[in-house]
């Protein structure tokens, strides 16, 4: 009896955290990205500038961490390389003075279709519990670029949920 409801218990538990839902956010006529998140995260499209293609917000549903992504076309000479520059300039200037962190150290993740690249942040001024923790980046393809900020509440694995989340978006053209 016990390892019959173990193996219950087990076989529940895989499939909830494996679980993902697929949101379809319209970026112009032809084509869409397509988010695939998973049950603990939240993606709504929110009103966005003109210029955007979309905005979207990703938030664990614990509302610890929250994403805020802007998405829009890639113009013509934008690299990766010079993308990169320019918000680490930027952030030299505006959030590093207010860190922990005395430099800026960048990563990347190879998406599915979106190359990231990335930053993290403590801001020495907030407590723990008032968005204390800043991961910003870009994420080019041929056609977009996605800009995002994330601010938390605490160090999750929901952070690194949410970047995973944004990492496998691609975009398909519209049906």
């Amino acid at each position: 009896m016990n390892k019959l409801l173990l193996l219950l218990l087990v076989g529940f538990t895989a499939r909830t955290v494996g679980a993902s839902e697929e949101q379809k956010i319209q970026l112009d006529i032809k084509k869409s990205l397509i988010i695939t998140a998973s049950t603990n995260l939240m993606v709504k499209q929110v009103r966005g500038k003109q210029g955007w293609n979309a905005a979207i917000v990703i938030s664990d549903k614990k509302k610890i961490s929250e994403m805020r992504i802007i998405v829009r076309p890639a113009k013509r000479l934008e690299t990766k390389a010079k993308l990169t520059e320019k918000m680490v300039s930027e952030a030299r200037q505006q959030l590093l003075p207010n860190a922990i962190e005395k430099e800026i150290l960048t990563k990347e993740i190879s998406g599915k279709e979106f190359s990231l690249v990335y930053f993290r942040l403590t801001d020495a001024r907030s407590e723990v519990g008032d968005g204390k923790y800043l991961v910003q980046g870009i994420g080019i393809s041929s056609n977009f670029v996605l800009e995002y900020l994330m601010l938390s509440k605490a160090q999750t694995a929901a952070e690194q949920e949410i970047l995973d989340c944004l990492a496998g978006c691609i975009v398909k053209r519209t049906e």
